[in-house]
């Protein structure tokens, strides 16, 4: 799981989100929505932006809180995964509160009307092992839903049980997005570092379902969720809201030293009865490095090498010019 708990340590484990800003404007309002009422409006030096922005503390969890996700809900609240388990609800008057809790690293977050989905580690079956021997299956997508009104999840439903995961809980279940074509895209981190472990062709993949879990009929191979391979341990996935392309951002191997490989923003490509693209991972990375690059899929970007590229979304709005309309951030 490397790179999404050193971030959150990296924000000093208390900060719920830094927003990027420009002439004081919080992202949200970026975004078309209004700002959170009860900003902190601290400045967060300890966070690089590009030139021009800034980035700004505007609320905090309770201690020992690490943020791990966040996603703006249907009723305007931001709700937010914790790394002890807890999805807070945050509202625009800056009220804090528990919306579902008892979860084993809740790590991605996306809604689809009302519902949202979670991914997270089912509790005792976490993988163990040089080989993930052990691992019998633990990542798990929930739906859960606040039926009553009351800001509290009265429903939770898994829809896709037993996700592989990585040894000693390292690569999860990671980033999940819906997209244009109303399908749930999911992350799924590899075994281990380098080593390719055949017993789920699950692990280090992008997986594309229907809402309910099942198998999309126009997947590349209709029998298979899979739509990319070949990825360490891909960690979130936008989706442009526009065209609907795909993107991940991906962590890639730690045992090169400190200066390869780089991390990655990948386009992920795919299409109903073509061929599953590859990757690179464990071999290649980057533009053509390490080897048996052939016939695998380049990255669109290459991040500073260990640069844990984690967070990932689109922007649409017009305030930086056109210029930005059709542009990614990755943190």
């Amino acid at each position: 799981m490397r790179g999404r708990l050193s971030a959150a340590a990296g924000v000093r484990c208390l900060v719920l989100l830094a927003m990027l800003v420009a002439g004081g404007l919080p992202a949200r309002a970026l975004a078309g929505e209004p700002p959170l009422a009860a900003q902190v409006e601290q400045p967060a030096p300890w966070i690089t932006v590009p030139p021009g922005f800034a980035a700004t503390l505007v609320a905090r969890l309770p201690e020992n809180k690490q943020a791990t996700s966040i996603a703006y809900g249907p009723d305007g609240a931001l709700y937010i995964a914790v790394l002890t388990g807890e999805i807070y609800r945050l509202t625009d008057a800056g009220a804090l509160s528990v919306f579902a809790e008892g979860f084993t690293f809740p790590l991605g977050l996306a809604w689809r009307g009302n519902d949202l989905y979670l991914a997270w580690t089912k509790r005792g079956r976490v993988s163990r092992g040089d080989q993930c021997s052990l691992q019998d299956g633990a990542g798990q997508i929930s739906v859960l839903r606040d039926t009553n009104g009351d800001g509290k999840a009265d429903v939770n439903q898994v829809v896709i049980p037993d996700l592989p995961v990585g040894q000693g809980a390292r690569h999860l279940v990671n980033g999940l997005a819906f997209g244009r074509d109303d399908k749930l895209y999911v992350t799924n981190g590899s075994c281990s570092n380098a080593t390719v472990v055949a017993d789920d062709p699950r692990r280090g993949t992008i997986q594309r379902y229907n809402p309910d879990g099942t198998i999309p009929a126009d997947n590349p191979d209709p029998s298979s969720p899979v739509i990319a391979t070949g990825l360490r341990n891909p960690y979130d996935v936008a989706v442009h809201p526009a065209d609907g392309t795909v993107f991940a951002s991906e962590n890639g191997r730690d045992d090169l030293g400190d200066d390869l490989p780089p991390d990655e923003i990948n386009h992920i490509i795919f299409g109903p009865g073509e061929p599953i693209r590859h990757y690179g991972w464990p071999d290649c990375y980057g533009n053509g490095g390490g080897k048996n690059c052939a016939g695998t899929q380049p990255p669109v970007v290459e991040t500073e090498p260990h640069a844990s590229a984690n967070g990932l979304t689109f922007y649409t709005g017009d305030q930086f010019g056109p210029g930005a309309r059709r542009s990614s951030a990755s943190s």
